[in-house]
């Protein structure tokens, strides 16, 4: 569903969409590589290769953290994920894939799926407001922070790498 000023900018424009960028936007793919800076997620590997996104709960709340790159997000109240280690995927299909891609129509390659095997419903990496926006999943209150770890874990993905989420 649109934000009020969405719906506004859209019927001012004709149909134009709102796209916020990341804060921090990922580099062209042509270029020099010694120009562009290194990414944060190609410091946080695992054993086997793979990215290794963290789940740091403490007395003043959630944070993930990938490589260099903290952020605070919540969980749901009721279903939040057991400690462990959980495969993480791209998952192009369903409402939330099709709500976001006309969100972010340039940088929106699949949701992150926290892929548990123990749990009926889909749980994602997504953005919102509550801890009831979770729904399962963690959620990410800042668009630009959203945006950065998205693509920090998207861009491996597409590239047939594997990630991780380890919960402590």
């Amino acid at each position: 569903m649109l934000s009020f000023f969405q719906r506004i900018w859209t019927w001012l424009t004709g149909g134009t969409k709102v796209v916020i960028p990341p804060v921090n936007p990922p580099a062209p793919a042509s270029g020099t590589p010694a120009a562009q800076p290194s990414s944060p997620a190609s410091s946080t590997t695992s054993s086997a290769g793979g990215l290794v996104l963290e789940l740091r709960r403490t007395a003043a709340g959630s944070q993930l953290r990938l490589g260099d790159q903290v952020v605070d997000c919540l969980e749901g109240p009721v279903s939040a994920l057991a400690p462990g280690t959980y495969a993480l995927a791209l998952r192009a299909e369903g409402g939330l894939h099709a709500a976001y891609l006309f969100r972010f129509p340039e940088l929106h390659k699949g949701m992150v799926q926290i892929q548990d095997s123990s749990s009926k419903q889909f749980r994602y990496l997504r953005l919102g407001e509550q801890r009831e926006d979770a729904q399962g999943g963690l959620v990410i209150g800042h668009i630009g922070h959203y945006l950065d770890l998205y693509l920090a874990l998207a861009e491996p993905l597409l590239a047939g790498k594997t990630a991780h989420l380890r919960v402590g």
